[in-house]
C-alpha cells in the first residue's frame, strides 16, 4: 500500500505540502523509523555490538529493528519523516510535529483496536506504550537532526 493510502485509511493529520508530493518523493523521504544518523553513546553502542560492520551498516541494521518495533506507525512516521525533511528551525513547531507524531499514532491504535473490543485491549496497551515511547524519543533526541 502507497504512503499516502495508508496515511489516509487512518484519517492522520499531515501538512498540505505533504499531500501535495509524489509517492516517489514521499519514499524517497520515509527510510524507515530512527534517525538518518545515530550518534554518541548510540554509535558507540553500534560499534561494540557490531564490530564487522561499517558504521553505515550497523545505523541500517538499527534503523531496521526500530521500524520493525513500531510498523504499525509506518504512516505517522512517514509523515514525521517528511516534516523533518522540511524544518523551520523553530521549537514551537519541532514541539507541533512531534506531537502530531503521537496524535497520529493514537489514530491508528483507535482504529486497529478500537476501546470497544476487550479483547483487543492488551493490544491496544501494547501499542500505546510503543506510541509514547516514540514521542518521547522523538521529542528529547530530535532537536538536532531538527536543527541539521
Amino acid at each position: 500500500m502507497d504512503i499516502k493510502t495508508l496515511c489516509k485509511k487512518y484519517n492522520l493529520i499531515a501538512p498540505r505540502e505533504f499531500w501535495e508530493a509524489s509517492e516517489v518523493k514521499l519514499n524517497e523521504i520515509y527510510n524507515g523509523a530512527g534517525p538518518d544518523d545515530f550518534n554518541g553513546v548510540i554509535r558507540f553502542m553500534l560499534r561494540y555490538a557490531y564490530p564487522k560492520l561499517t558504521i553505515e551498516e550497523s545505523e541500517e541494521k538499527l534503523r531496521c529493528y526500530i521500524t520493525e518495533f513500531i510498523s504499525l506507525f509506518k504512516g505517522a512516521v512517514a509523515i514525521h519523516d517528511f516534516e523533518f525533511t522540511y524544518p523551520d528551525k523553530k521549537k514551537e513547531t519541532f514541539n507541533e510535529v512531534n506531537s502530531r507524531l503521537l496524535s497520529n499514532c493514537m489514530k491508528i491504535i483507535d482504529k486497529e483496536f478500537p476501546f470497544s473490543s476487550i479483547f483487543k485491549w492488551h493490544k491496544r496497551i501494547h501499542w500505546r506504550g510503543k506510541a509514547r515511547l516514540t514521542y518521547y524519543a522523538c521529542q528529547k533526541y530530535g532537536w538536532e537532526a531538527w536543527n541539521d
